[in-house]
């Protein structure tokens, strides 16, 4: 967004807003900061909390200020109570949320399975907007479901991609996933859901519309992924 001129990590201690010593030195995030930025004529505010048992306090009190969530979930199925604390506390506050698979790239990262295994510990459906491209340090971009088109990142961490057909081998995953996402929108709205049920084509702009609208009811619950460490997915949250 240009907010920083900096691309902080939090492997290697430089992370925007992990900057206290003791969370550079453990690589983790203890106190609750707040950032934003601009998008598209947009203002976010964003609270980065901690997600860690002893500090989970102070996550729950942020989440009475919030309008939405970004629940993490690492690829590498790590289910924690604290995540399962913290679900709970989002359903009892009916605080919209979206997900995100992160660490595809790591080593032993399975998208599905950490999906499956999260899903069964939380009791959740998540419908699925994008398909990771490449597996562990092979990943190298996503499939956005909505325009079946996939983005191709350059392995710099710069965020940048292109733009193309998803790769052959993945064409029938993404038909398959493609269309279970357009039904779950479809039937969050009647209007769409008739022209669904006459099988009428639904545009991107009345899909993506209807998902905004269904996401801040709760009644679709998107999942996305990424590898923040490598800069792969994160523009496509915004």
């Amino acid at each position: 967004s240009g907010a920083t001129a900096r691309l902080g990590r939090v492997d290697d201690g430089s992370s925007f807003l992990d900057f206290q010593p003791e969370e550079i030195d453990k690589k983790i995030t203890i106190d609750s900061k707040i950032a934003f930025l601009s998008w598209k004529k947009h203002h976010i505010n964003i609270v980065d909390t901690p997600g860690f048992a002893p500090f989970l306090p102070d996550t729950r009190n942020c989440l009475r200020a919030i309008d939405s969530a970004l629940f993490i979930i690492s690829a590498l199925s790590e289910s924690r109570v604290e995540s399962e604390k913290l679900w709970q506390s989002l359903t009892e506050m009916n605080i919209p949320r979206i997900l995100l698979v992160n660490k595809i790239d790591r080593e032993r990262a399975d998208f599905f399975k950490a999906i499956d295994d999260m899903a069964k510990a939380l009791d959740f459906k998540p419908i699925l907007l994008q398909l990771p491209i490449g597996k562990e340090a092979q990943f190298c971009g996503i499939v956005d479901l909505l325009t079946a088109k996939s983005h191709i990142y350059e392995m710099d961490q710069s965020g940048k991609y292109t733009l193309s057909e998803p790769p052959q081998e993945m064409r029938k995953d993404v038909e398959n996933y493609r269309a279970k996402l357009i039904e779950a929108i479809a039937e969050t709205d009647d209007s769409l859901l008739e022209k669904y049920l006459d099988g009428k084509e639904l545009s991107i702009e009345e899909l993506r519309s209807a998902l905004k609208k269904g996401v801040e009811k709760g009644s679709i619950l998107p999942l996305f992924c990424s590898s923040s460490a490598k800069n792969i997915g994160i523009h496509t949250l915004l």
